[in-house]
Parts: structure tokens; sequence; C-alpha cells
């Protein structure tokens, strides 16, 4: 991946195989199957982690790695020449594929002066096209006159480049941002901003504007038609000049990726029409690759996504080619795959493996991805029923998981978030992971692995764990150890300063959720219900910091607070990343800030931000004040199903997301509870250099600039320490803790008193241990 300080910038400043059955040709008529056809429709007719049938199909695309020149850290662009296959690189020099693939020749370069805006990764678009010309705009920043670089000061260029080296302004503000360039095989260029797209005169770099548009993230050329992708589909038809009708079957099979914007110079799918022109088009996708019919009713899969890099969320599409009757891919990275039909495989891997959460976890799919490209001889799927709108709740998840199990034919691997584990192991649901953790030789943390421990046996163990923290001044914060003397020094806090936020939130239930990260652990009884007395005190006092926290609002900040609300389905949702807190906090330029402080040390993890700003507003943080000695929250909790058909390899798969290899292997976002995973990431990032630039302005106006970097050695020390002191993973029982916050809420605002609240809490826990 080119250095991520240069993909950051750019994208901040642009924001401002799985064929069934069939040989690798299409059947691109009306008779062929509606949907995804291949390895969704015969997973069915085989028992888990069995070999092959005796009507077994046939065939499928296999991946190949395809090696790109030494010196191409990333690609922008893959298409077809009459002489071979070229590639342009990030700094825009093209590069021409010979000898049947055994080598790379350079071809050309760009201006030098567009070459340094390139590497430098200021540039919004650049396109190079098959004569030789180009089209690119980029963002100069102005300089003192010793030489650095003022980030506040900056202008806008777009411009025409010809292959006879002269060169046009296009006639573009910096106002309208250009989101995306294309262009058709005759060379002319098209271009998009949020509301335009243009056609560019190929001789003076005058633009005709030719749709006006809600949104336009990319264009792709297919053939006659100009696809102008955003929140919906919309077709262009270049030789009518006007706009064509709209392809049902491909907007509603582009429904869950329209409107979502991909890496800088990468997309989360792709369109492409091949030369041989029939109406015929590909469209790829993270599910895979699928022919369409334009204007026809099907999408046909031609490779199931699973089952190779396609998938990995890490790898964005930059673009495609079909080669014969092989398919290549660059993706964001510079890594550049070739797909093969091979008739001579099984259609699907002989054997299945399952993986189950509640939700889709971004973490958990690359670790899948990557896991299931080393074993190919395993179909590995990822089940999440929560994540899509299926009707389906929570509870309902549950119970048919629990059915499942109770038969036998559970999911082999198991993600405990939000799941009673103390029951699964009651019931002697899931395997005894001891041996598999003792025997990788790494280092786990010992207090989270204790949590897990049940009558001599460790039946699951998280990949991430979260640490509550406060942070502020530290001669203020150091020496506070309970909510009591959280609530004291917010009361103090509001007497000194009359007007203004403390915390950073204005509803209830966010006041509770944050709150409740340093007490949950004592909720809950020994014998499963819920600890009266604890839940009585937590909202007592947790109502005494939200009334002084609300006391001293302004108007503008109950407005913008209620302006960054963020809400799924309908629902609000509390961030509790402490990276996200303390921005807020700087936002308002508030005192204090809690939130859940993860040990992910990349420079685009939490920590980095975090440690940047402690600094910068001279403040520092401690475990959060609560009622329970420090105890971490886990996520991806790993587990496997003891009457997995597959045993060995779903044990193999939990050591591998455990792993440092993983982190060598794919990269790690969320953090880790392996101390040697947690000193690779460190050693890669520093080795590496990754740094990235954020500006904004607080609620007064005034600008911030943070750089952040790879936390330093102190930094991390630091955080090494506070986590070493965690006491184990409170594992209150998620419904416990769904009642605490939906009746206590009503107690802040004044619906009800405290002591109905409780009532409340306990006759609902009551009923769902009664179910």
């Amino acid at each position: 991946m080119r250095k991520r300080t240069k993909k950051i910038l750019a994208s901040m400043l642009a924001a401002t195989l799985l064929l069934a059955g069939c040989g690798p040709s299409a059947d691109t008529g009306e008779n062929s199957q509606t949907g995804q056809s291949g390895s969704q429709g015969s997973t069915g007719e085989q028992s888990r982690g069995s070999g092959q049938n005796d009507q077994q199909a046939m065939g499928r695309y296999m991946e190949s790695d395809i090696a790109v020149p030494e010196e191409v850290e990333s690609g922008r662009d893959l298409r077809l020449a009459d002489d071979g296959v070229e590639l342009v690189s990030w700094d825009g020099t093209l590069y021409r594929f010979q000898d049947q693939g055994q080598t790379w020749q350079m071809v050309s370069q760009v201006p030098e002066k567009l070459q340094e805006r390139l590497e430098a990764g200021t540039d919004s678009y650049f396109l190079l096209g098959p004569a030789g010309d180009a089209i690119a705009g980029y963002i100069e920043f102005s300089r003192d006159e010793e030489g650095n670089t003022d980030y506040d000061s900056c202008s806008y260029f777009h411009n025409l480049y010809l292959a006879d080296g002269s060169s046009f302004p296009l006639g573009l503000t910096g106002d309208d941002f250009i989101h995306t360039a294309v262009c058709d095989r005759e060379g002319t260029f098209y271009l998009a901003s949020s509301s335009r797209v243009y056609r560019v005169n190929g001789q003076d770099g005058s633009l005709e504007v030719l749709a006006e548009v809600n949104r336009c993230d990319y264009l792709t050329v297919c053939g006659k038609y100009l696809m102008i992708q955003g929140t919906e589909l919309q077709i262009y038809d270049l030789e009518e000049n006007k706009m064509a009708e709209q392809d049902t079957a491909l907007n509603e099979f582009l429904g869950p990726w329209l409107g979502s914007s991909g890496d800088v110079n990468s997309r989360p799918y792709l369109l492409y029409m091949p030369q041989a022109e029939d109406g015929g088009m590909y469209v790829l996708t993270d599910k895979g690759l699928y022919h369409h019919t334009l204007y026809g009713s099907t999408m046909e899969q031609l490779i199931d996504g699973s089952l190779c890099s396609m998938s990995d969320p890490l790898r964005g599409f930059v673009n495609m080619i079909q080669l014969g009757d092989a398919f290549w891919v660059l993706y964001s990275g510079g890594q550049l795959k070739q797909y093969v039909y091979d008739p001579s495989v099984s259609s699907v891997p002989e054997n299945i493996m399952r993986v189950w959460g509640l939700y889709e976890d971004e973490e958990i799919r690359r670790a899948v991805s990557a896991f299931g490209q080393a074993h190919p001889d395993f179909y590995i799927t990822y089940e999440h029923p929560l994540s899509e709108d299926t009707g389906m709740t929570g509870e309902d998840a549950m119970k048919v998981l629990s059915t499942e199990l109770a038969t036998g034919n559970g999911p082999d691997v198991l993600l405990l978030d939000g799941l009673p584990y103390d029951t699964y192991v009651e019931k002697g649901v899931l395997a005894d992971l001891t041996a598999t953790l003792d025997g990788t030789g790494e280092r786990y943390m010992d207090a989270v692995r204790a949590s897990y421990e049940r009558d001599g046996g460790q039946y699951a163990m998280p990949m991430s764990v979260s640490m509550p923290v406060l942070m502020g001044e530290r001669d203020k914060i150091q020496n506070l150890s309970s909510l009591a003397q959280l609530a004291q020094l917010a009361e103090e806090a509001r007497a000194s300063r009359p007007e203004g936020s403390l915390f950073g939130f204005c509803r209830a239930d966010a006041a509770l959720r944050l709150l409740a990260m340093g007490s949950t652990g004592s909720w809950m009884d020994g014998s499963g219900g819920v600890n009266r007395d604890a839940i009585q005190e937590f909202l007592t006092l947790s109502k005494r910091i939200y009334e002084a926290q609300l006391s001293g609002l302004t108007a503008r900040e109950t407005e913008s607070m209620e302006n960054m609300q963020m809400y799924v389905n309908g629902k609000p949702v509390t961030q509790m990343e402490a990276g996200y807190q303390l921005s807020n906090a700087m936002y308002f330029c508030q005192p204090y800030a809690v939130g859940m402080l993860d040990n992910n040390l990349s420079t685009i993890g939490g920590y980095g931000t975090v440690a940047e700003i402690l600094k910068m507003q001279e403040m520092d943080f401690v475990p959060m004040p609560g009622q329970s000695p420090l105890q971490g929250q886990a996520s991806r909790i790993l587990a496997v199903n003891e009457a997995s058909g597959v045993k060995e390899q779903a044990l193999e798969l939990v050591a591998y997301m455990l792993s440092s290899r993983f982190v060598e292997d794919s990269y790690m976002y969320g953090g880790s509870t392996n101390w040697d995973a947690l000193e690779a990431q460190a050693a890669k990032e520093q080795e590496e250099g990754f740094s990235a630039a954020m500006s904004f302005e607080d609620i007064n106006g005034n600008e911030h600039m943070i750089d952040v970097s790879t936390p330093s050695r102190e930094a991390m020390e630091a955080l090494r320490q506070m986590m070493e002191t965690c006491q184990g993973v409170s594992q209150c029982d998620i419904r416990v803790y769904d009642a605490v916050i939906e009746e206590g809420q009503k107690a802040l605002t004044g619906d009800q008193t405290v002591e109905d609240a409780v009532k409340a809490i306990e006759n609902k826990v009551a009923l769902y241990l009664a179910e």
C-alpha cells in the first residue's frame, strides 16, 4: 500500500470464484439463473466437513499472483492495449506487459511537476488516456520563506496534458470538486463532480456539461454508455447525447454498494465491459464477479468472492480486464491477481467451515478471507444475521443458533459478542481452547485469559479488548478511583465553570453508556440476577453527573451535539471510542472526556489520535473511575463448537485470528489481546513510517491541525502499563446492560424515580431469566 500519509491526505482532500457446473464462458441468455449461482445453492447438498458428493459439480476460477514492477508501490489503472496490457503506477508512469507476462517495460512518464503532485498524494483525480494524453486535478499548498508547508493556504489546479507536451487549464473552480474521471476507447475524457457530469474537449480543455445529477461517486464507460454511479445508477447514452433508461436489475443488485466511496483511487465495486461488445458486462464486488447483459434481468455469478481476494476489505478495486479466458484484477496497494478457470477442481471446496456472529465485523471478515486463501481446500462462510435488514431480532437469531447447536449442526466458529458465554459453557457447547493457545507460544494478556476460564478450561478468547478511561488535566483526575469521586469532580467543575460542556453528551442514554464503562462489572450477583444496590448507586451518581453537564450546556452546544448524533435504523448510537470523545472535547473546548481506549497502535487507530491530542491539550488519561476495578470490554470473542466436524481446522482459524502472523499477513485495526501481535504491529508501523494529518474548526471557529503518527515509545509504555493493571473483562449480561440503559435514562430525565427504575430493571431481567 502506498504510504498512508499520502493516501490519508488525499482522502481528506476529497472529503473537506465461483462458477458451478459451467465453463468459463458466461451464459448471457434470459434462461441463466437469477441471483447468485454456484456455491450458495450447492452447499446445502453437502454435509459439514464431508468430502465430495457423487454428483459434485466441477470447475471454478482459481486465483494467482502476477508480479508488477518492483518500483510500483500502488497502481492507478490497468487496461488493454493493442500490443499487451498496460499498468499506470501511482506516480503516473506507464508500463507495458509483454512476452506473455514475463516482463514489464516502462513506456512513458508524466511531466515532472505533475509527477511530484501525484507522488505527494495531493491529487483528487488523475487519468492517463490511451494516446498519452492525461488529465489531473490537484492541490498545491503554499510555502513560507523558509520552505515550510502552510496547510491552511492552497490553490486548486485542473489541467489537460497533451501527449505533445502542451497543457490547458480546465474551466473548473476550486469549489467544483471532481470526484471521478474516466475516458472512452477513443481517448475522450469525462469528469464528474457531486452535481455535474462533463465531457472534456481534447483540443483545448473546454468543458461540456452532459448532465446535472444529485450525486456522482464514480463514472464508468461501458461501450456507448456512461454509467453514473451515486446513490442510484444512471446511464447516459454517449451516441444519443441524452440520459438512457435505467437498468432495473443492475440498479437493484448494486443497491448495497451504491452511494459508498472507496479508498483513494480504489472503488468498492467495478463495472467493466470487454472490447467485444455484445451488451454483456461484468460487475466486480466483494461478493465476487458477476456477468450481466445490459438491460437484462439476471446477474450470473462467475466467481465467489469468499474463495479469493475479492472478499478482503483491505483490497479496494482499481480496475479489471478480460484477457482471453482469464480475468485480471488490479487491487489497491499494487496487487495484481489473475483468475483462470480450472475444470479439474470441484466447484466448491470439499470441506465447509461456518463462522457465525450476530453482526458483521470487518476484522473478522479479513481474517476469514486471509485464512481461506491459505486453505483452498476449505469453503469458509461468514454468517452475521443482524447485519442486514432481515426482520430478525437478536433474540430470534439466538434461538435459531441454540436450535442448531442442540441438533449438532451449529457453526464451527462462534463470535460470542452479545451471547451468554456461561450458558454455553454449562451446556458443553464450546471446545476447550487451552491447548490451542498454549501451543502457539505467543503471549496473551493473562487477566483476559483468566476471565474466560471455567472449571479448569478456557472456552473463549477475545481478539480485542478496550479499556475505559477518563481524560483531562492530570492533577484533576489522577487520584479518582470511584464513580462517587467522578460525580464530585463534575459538580465542582460546574461550580467553577458555569457555562460550557464538561463531558460531551446531552442525551441521557449517551450519558449512561459512557458512565457505565467502569461499572458494569458490579451489576450482577452470583446467580445471574441483578445487584440491586449497585444499580441504584450507579443511577443515583450518574444522575448527578448528567445534571451537572446539562446545567451549563449552551443552546448552541446542545444543537451541535444533536446534529452530530448518529442513528442506525432510526435508533441513536453512542460513539464510545476514546479518540472520538476526545476529538469532541477539543471541538467543544471542554475539560474532560470519557471513552473506550483500545491498544491499536496503527496511525489510523484510535490511540495514535488520542496520544497526539492529549499532548496538544496538556491532558492525560487514567482508568475510568467506576464501581468496579479496571475491567476491559472484550470484542470479537472467539469460540469453537465442540461438535464441529472440522474442529481441528476451526481451532487453527481461532489461533490464526489471535496471532501476530495475522498482523503480518493483513492489517490489524481493532487492537489485540496478544502482546506479540501488538509488538509486531508497532514494529511494522515504525518501519514504514506512516503518518496522517487532520484539520478542523472547533465550535468557536478556531482552526486546529493534528499530525498523527505511530505513538511514541513513551505513549506506548503508558498504554501498556494501564493494560497490565487490567483485572479482567467485564461480562455483564447484555440483557442486564440493555435494561439498565433503557430504564435508567428515565431516571436521569426525571420521568421516573431511581427506585422505580431499579424495580423496572429487576422485572425485565426476571422476565429474561424466565424465558
